[in-house]
């Protein structure tokens, strides 16, 4: 246990932070060992963990990811690199507002992390938890650093925690994985290219936009990848695919692809909006004429294209 001056020790270590972030009272966990200090900023709340071993405070390095906009494929990517180092621990704790008994987590070991395009599957040894991330889902570590009412799923470990938001969360068995088509996965070892061209050919009424967003046949893609991959290869959204030449069928899967890696390599760098040539711009980079901005398709969403050097089909 820890004694009133040790934790006023820890107030004063931490006094500059707790400052900044409207310091309120300390709070003890359930182990007995650890702390929290719940704060408010930006009209949310959360809380820091630290920890008191060896006569001293230590505060674990923290990690918050916030989307602006529905994480793509390759932010996905990311995200499962991060929460690698939970695997092969012990879930202590579960909470949060996702619709399913948050007790069956308890004293669950992680055994392995799973992408599928969007989503993310934590699989545990008889059941998954499936995580979408939405429109504007985010996740930190060892930090809760959302408000109360936007935290749909936490997991406390011994060590370390993690935290998500603004999302949907569901309990799924494992059957649930056997019948996903990780082929469509435009980012994983599995993607089939010519699996992708048969379903194209399938739907020669499909727009090209909506063939791109289809999460069955282009796993992953978004709206990003999606503009900034017909821009490349010179075809504009509208096009039908019955109506595009297979070279360019075969441009639209290879390139849908290609962009996710650079996409994934330019954000990991902090450069992926340097990188954009269509998407959101004003101006083609090619011929400087006006760039064309329309809600295309049956999904309506946001299209940036050059009606000079994009072709119609």
């Amino acid at each position: 246990m820890v004694s009133g001056a040790q934790a006023y020790r820890l107030k004063n270590d931490f006094r500059s932070f707790l400052i900044k972030n409207f310091y309120r009272k300390i709070k003890k966990n359930p182990d007995g060992k650890t702390f929290y200090i719940p704060y408010f900023k930006n009209a949310g709340g959360g809380r820091i963990i630290a920890t008191y071993e060896n006569g001293k405070w230590s505060l674990p390095k923290t990690r918050n990811i916030k989307c602006k906009a529905m994480p793509e494929g390759p932010v996905i990517v990311i995200m499962k690199d991060n929460l690698q180092q939970f695997i092969g621990k012990k879930v202590s704790e579960a909470h949060g507002k996702a619709k399913f008994d948050m007790s069956v987590l308890s004293g669950k070991i992680l055994k392995d992390i799973r992408i599928f395009g969007k989503q993310t599957y934590l699989i545990f040894d008889d059941f998954a938890i499936r995580i979408h991330l939405l429109m504007f889902g985010s996740y930190s570590i060892n930090e809760e650093a959302r408000p109360e009412d936007r935290l749909h799923l936490s997991l406390i470990f011994e060590d370390s925690s993690v935290y998500f938001y603004t999302c949907n969360v569901r309990l799924v068995g494992l059957d649930h994985l056997d019948a996903i088509d990780w082929e469509a996965d435009v980012m994983s070892d599995a993607w089939n290219p010519e699996k992708t061209m048969q379903k194209l050919k399938s739907n020669p009424e499909m727009m090209a936009c909506d063939a791109l967003m289809d999460q069955d046949i282009f796993s992953g893609v978004g709206n990003i990848i999606k503009n900034e991959a017909l821009f490349r290869i010179a075809v504009q959204p509208e096009s039908l695919l019955g109506h595009m030449p297979d070279e360019k069928l075969n441009d639209l899967i290879t390139e849908a692809r290609n962009y996710s890696f650079d996409f994934l390599k330019w954000k990991e760098d902090g450069t992926l909006q340097q990188h954009w040539l269509a998407h959101t711009k004003k101006i083609c980079p090619i011929c400087g004429e006006k760039l064309v901005k329309k809600q295309t398709g049956l999904i309506s969403r946001r299209s940036f294209f050059c009606e000079t050097d994009q072709t119609l089909y």
